[in-house]
């Protein structure tokens, strides 16, 4: 599977997860002496977390991704399925094991999260990473 974020582009063996959720908005009343009444007043909240690891690989892959959460601006997050959102990086993290001299780390486990910031989908990312997907 290949996935992007923004121009950074993912292979398939650097993905271990992705998890995807959607917290609908829902407003609460209550009458007196009766159980909570739910009413929808539209739009949700999508978040999405992808973690993975970088075996015996450069360690600037993680530091792009770093640079991108640092930016504080929408992305377009796309799935070779043709899914395709505008995001932003809420939170991005790195984990780095087995270091060699001279060298750095061997492993490099990161978690990034992404939280939908409107504009969904078939973007012109979508449509390459299909195409991508047909190989």
């Amino acid at each position: 599977m290949i996935i992007s974020i923004g121009s950074f582009i993912f292979d398939a063996p650097d993905i271990t997860g992705i998890k995807e959720q959607i917290t609908p908005h829902f407003g609460a009343y209550r009458p007196i002496g009766d159980n909570p009444h739910y009413h929808d007043t539209n739009g949700s909240v999508e978040k999405i977390s992808i973690g993975g690891v970088y075996i015996a690989d450069s360690n600037s892959k993680p530091e792009t991704l770093r640079s991108i959460a640092r930016a504080k601006r929408p992305v377009r997050f796309t799935m070779a399925s043709g899914q395709s959102i505008q995001v932003i990086v809420t939170s991005f993290s790195t984990d780095k094991k087995n270091f060699l001299p001279y060298a750095g780390a061997v492993n490099v486990d990161f978690q990034i999260e992404l939280t939908a910031a409107g504009g969904s989908g078939f973007g012109l990312f979508s449509i390459i990473g299909a195409i991508l997907a047909l190989f």
